[in-house]
């Protein structure tokens, strides 16, 4: 994955880091598998959306879904997961199981999972805000402890 930018941003949950091309998301990277020390809100890199990201976990309420993302060498099915999950409020969750049928595959929850699991740009395609039956959380690349406080921080739990 070509990179025009890297942004490694501190934030009170640990290390994000950002790769970005022009205007848009190729990836992010939260916690363990960020890499850098991290840059200062005062050193501009050049990262459009430095400011946006920094203010979500400042539990702004900013909702960093409409940001553009680079995902068109995905298959259409993992796009319309992601699509569905970008459409999922600030502060809400849905089940695995309601994501697949908002698209129209209401027996595909797991595919759901497995297609959210391959999402290279949480927190824009926030798949922190899918969780299991009754709740639960389940599967979050950066881990659970990482996904809870997501959720906290949005519902100001935190």
């Amino acid at each position: 994955m070509r990179a025009e930018g890297r942004s490694v941003l501190r934030t009170p949950f640990g290390r994000v880091e950002v790769l970005w091309e022009g205007e848009r998301i190729l990836a992010v990277k939260l916690g363990p598998f960020a890499s850098g020390d991290g840059v200062c809100l005062e050193e501009d890199d050049g990262f459009p959306y430095a400011e946006l990201f920094l203010g979500y976990f400042r539990g702004e309420g900013v909702d960093l879904t409409k940001l553009p993302v680079a995902d068109d060498e995905h298959t259409e099915f993992r796009r319309s997961v992601w699509r569905a999950a970008r459409n999922i409020p600030y502060g809400d969750v849905r089940t695995y199981r309601q994501v697949a049928r908002s698209i129209g595959v209401p027996k595909a929850a797991r595919a759901v999972g497995a297609a959210l699991a391959r999402n290279p740009s949480p927190l824009v395609v926030p798949c922190h805000r899918v969780v299991g039956k009754g709740g639960r959380l389940l599967g979050f690349g950066a881990g659970l402890e990482w996904k809870r406080a997501l959720l906290e921080l949005e519902t100001g739990r935190r």
